[in-house]
């Protein structure tokens, strides 16, 4: 999935569509993906017995260390502590606002801006 074939099938370059990625979402098209993998992962450390590491390749990262930093950076702490305290709270991630909206929706809402530009 990378930020080129997004652009393409938007019909729009990879700067432009960044910075519409950006003014929709109110992140990076990376930070996004990174994001929704995390809470991914998080689903998977409270429901289910894999190891942090197939977690994390199941969720898309390189490794378990790749996981580990970038839930940290989101979640400010790491997975195997998250684990721990997932018993205790309330472990279902909260769907992004922007989350429930499709490219499609987006290129929509956006078209005019899009073509004026």
């Amino acid at each position: 999935l990378s930020l080129d074939h997004l652009a393409r099938t938007a019909g729009l370059s990879t700067g432009h569509f960044a910075r519409c990625f950006k003014s929709t979402f109110g992140v990076s098209a990376h930070r996004y993906v990174l994001e929704r993998r995390v809470d991914r992962a998080k689903q998977l450390l409270a429901e289910s017995r894999l190891s942090i590491a197939e977690i994390a390749l199941a969720c898309g990262f390189a490794s378990q260390s790749h996981l580990t930093d970038c839930f940290r950076a989101i979640a400010r702490t790491t997975p195997a502590t998250w684990r721990r305290g997932a018993a205790s709270r309330d472990v279902t991630p909260k769907p992004a606002q922007a989350h429930a909206l499709t490219l499609s929706n987006a290129n929509r809402q956006h078209q005019t801006q899009w073509s004026i530009q």
